[in-house]
């Protein structure tokens, strides 16, 4: 077998181990999110109780999400990729013509 294919094998690998790892954080992060309301239920309590607390577990919560897909997006090779954003730019910005 290669190097690269070797390479690939592993990263493909370690690519698993990461998705379960993120899988398993998510999945306490969530009952612990519940524990928090339920207690926060259970105390009958001012509303804004364990508010703090709450926002920041969503907001890790986001940013574990937002991880997880910025790693399964396509990697492009470095010289593509600069040419790629500056050929995307004109789509967005497409030349204005001037009346003669």
């Amino acid at each position: 077998m290669t190097t690269s294919g070797v390479a690939e094998l592993r990263i493909a690998r370690d690519e698993r181990q990461d998705d379960a790892a993120l899988d398993g954080v998510l999945l306490k992060q969530t009952g612990l999110l519940a524990t928090l309301v339920t207690a926060r239920r259970e105390t009958a309590g001012p509303s804004f109780i364990g508010h703090a607390e709450l926002m920041r577990l969503v907001k890790s919560q986001q940013s574990l999400l937002s991880s997880g897909l910025d790693r399964s997006r396509p990697v492009r090779s470095g010289a593509g990729i600069d040419t790629l954003m500056l050929n995307d730019a004109g789509d967005f910005f497409a030349p204005v013509r001037r009346a003669a």
